[in-house]
């Protein structure tokens, strides 16, 4: 399965603020999403972020990846500012072992030349 969850805000020109999200069915991220907007208080921005099934079962742990990369998308645009320690850097150093050879990576990508 492959979801493509996003959270977006912006500011019309007479000052409407307009946030909408949608978590395609991978239930609860889209808010979660458009939470990590609101509490970071960026404006006119969307995020999106892909997940899709490789074999590896991550259980309710796929909402911390879900929210760190979109955390690490927000400060990698300059959005935000590392929060020195709950941000991207203490998420990364939270990878276990398992997760590390799976090939689970920062972005949620795969790491180059393994096969699923």
């Amino acid at each position: 399965a492959t979801h493509n969850m996003f959270a977006y805000t912006f500011n019309k020109k007479d000052g409407t603020k307009v946030s909408d999200n949608d978590d395609d069915g991978e239930k609860g991220s889209g808010s979660k999403l458009a939470a990590l907007l609101d509490m970071t208080k960026v404006e006119n921005v969307i995020v999106i972020v892909s997940r899709w099934y490789g074999g590896i079962h991550l259980g309710s742990a796929r909402f911390k990846w879900i929210a760190t990369v979109a955390r690490d998308a927000l400060e990698e645009a300059g959005y935000i500012t590392s929060s020195g320690g709950s941000g991207s850097a203490a998420a990364d150093d939270s990878l276990d072992s398992n997760e590390e050879k799976n090939g689970i990576v920062k972005g949620g990508g795969k790491r180059k030349g393994r096969k699923h």
